[in-house]
């Protein structure tokens, strides 16, 4: 999401201007990928499940983007899709 918002700066050139204050992801590999990308962004290793709304207030953020975790869809995950409890948030989408 901080890359695609970058990107969109770049594309419009800057009429979108996107000041990302924080990151979370309980990946450590993904975590060592976005540090390299984004050295100066706050990043919160830890699920977001398991944040207060109090740490989500002192960010004092205008807007939340988030992406569903991708594993329960994955190829290579254990591919239970909607019944995998990590997305246990997802609508279902009809059959």
């Amino acid at each position: 999401m901080h890359f695609a918002c970058k990107e969109a700066e770049r594309l419009t050139s800057s009429s979108l201007q996107f000041n990302i204050v924080s990151a979370a992801d309980i990946n450590p590999s993904a975590n060592v990928v976005y540090k390299t990308n984004f050295p100066n962004t706050k990043l919160m290793a830890h699920n977001i499940q398991n944040m207060k709304v109090e740490q989500v207030i002192n960010l004092q953020p205008d807007i939340i983007l988030m992406s569903p975790p991708c594993q329960p869809f994955t190829r290579t995950g254990l591919k239970k899709d909607v019944h995998d409890p990590r997305a246990q948030h997802c609508p279902t989408l009809p059959t």
